[in-house]
């Protein structure tokens, strides 16, 4: 169940392109923004269980919340309020379904079975998911805001 977990997670980064205005490139923010969300979503649930799963996951300038708001607001500066909204309305909705996949594959007719599955799912997967994250988004930024400049020029009309 982990693995399936820990796929359906991953396979996150490569979401389809949709079917946008043309003179916008509203799917690569949301592709860039989407794992954030779920890094997000799926923290929230492992800190609700134990809230040092925050302090274990934190990376040089804060925990998994700092860096997910972080990305928020570089996706959604400078761009317009309604394709802004649409944005963080897609990468929340892929998210949201991906993370409750990853959840539901943890379901089990017994509590303590279950419990215990989302216990390991939170000590080994989402943890190194979110670390992973977090150092992969500090070594490479320069690599993201290029992404997202990128993103932005094309979502600005000539």
């Amino acid at each position: 169940k982990c693995i399936v977990a820990a796929v359906t997670l991953a396979g996150l980064t490569a979401l389809p392109a949709s079917s946008l205005a043309a003179s916008s490139d509203l799917s690569m923010l949301t592709r860039l923004l989407t794992p954030a969300d779920l890094m997000l979503m799926i923290g929230n649930v492992c800190t609700a269980r134990d809230p040092s799963f925050l302090a274990e996951t934190a990376g040089k300038r804060g925990d998994f919340r700092f860096y997910a708001q972080e990305v928020k607001d570089e996706v959604s500066h400078g761009v317009p309020a309604a394709e802004n909204l649409l944005v963080l309305r897609q990468a929340a909705d892929v998210a949201k379904a991906g993370a409750l996949k990853a959840i539901e594959s943890l379901r089990s007719d017994s509590p303590d079975t279950e419990l215990s599955a989302i216990n390991a799912w939170c000590d080994t997967i989402v943890k190194s998911l979110v670390r992973e994250y977090i150092r992969t988004h500090d070594d490479r930024h320069a690599e993201f805001e290029l992404l997202l400049a990128r993103a932005k020029a094309r979502a600005t009309p000539d």
